[in-house]
């Protein structure tokens, strides 16, 4: 199966990589490469389910996305390389994502350090 567009994973805040915009490249958020990594890993030349709940105004999915029963927002939270977002209250995977975060808080680990108060800044790159 191949998605031609995004999906993006519902109730979780997950590190942004680098990206071109018309303003310049937006520098990668800290750990981003290595929720990347960790999701290639886990997903690429598997079979997955795709729990579709909602679309955004780009016409990206929003939903789940499971390999062999494992919720790839739960496994990114486990692993401290998400952070549960405010909207997972409203998800029947809530209490999942609470129970897989609350260890990595006590523990201090990566993402639960991170504040997502501002988005981090464009650079213009020159020609």
């Amino acid at each position: 199966m191949c998605l031609r567009r995004g999906i993006r994973g519902q109730s979780i805040d997950c590190p942004r990589g680098s990206r071109n915009t018309p303003g310049g490249v937006q520098t990668a958020d800290p750990f981003s490469n290595d929720a990347l990594v960790f999701t290639r890993d886990l997903v690429l030349q598997r079979e997955v389910e795709v729990e579709v709940e909602s679309m955004d105004k780009a016409g990206n999915f929003i939903g789940w996305l499971h390999i062999e029963g494992v919720n790839l927002s739960v496994a990114l939270v486990e692993s401290a390389l998400s952070k549960v977002h405010f909207t997972a209250e409203r998800s029947s995977y809530y209490k999942t994502l609470v129970t897989a975060e609350e260890p990595c808080r006590e523990r201090k680990e990566k993402l639960t350090l991170r504040t997502f108060a501002s988005p981090p800044k464009a650079h213009k790159v020159r020609p």
